[in-house]
């Protein structure tokens, strides 16, 4: 699959480096290369968001009264 999409000139460029330290690091830089914005994500942060979208599926899968789901997330 293909889609084309035409190119528009911008001033900001985004990028993200997944690191060794801090498992994720997101930039955007303008034209001069200074830095617009920065956002860093911790370990701790990022464990405790797959705890708890874990936990929502969970949750969700026992709901559906599913024989199917409701074993898998059991034994999860």
């Amino acid at each position: 699959m293909e889609y084309k999409q035409p190119k528009k000139e911008t001033d900001n460029y985004a990028g993200v480096d997944f690191g060794i330290v801090k498992p994720a690091i997101f930039s955007v830089l303008n034209n001069y290369e200074d830095i617009v914005y920065q956002e860093c994500i911790s370990g701790i942060k990022l464990r405790f968001m797959r705890m708890r979208y874990k936990q929502k599926r969970k949750a969700k899968d026992l709901s559906s009264h599913s024989k199917a789901t409701s074993l898998i997330a059991k034994n999860s």
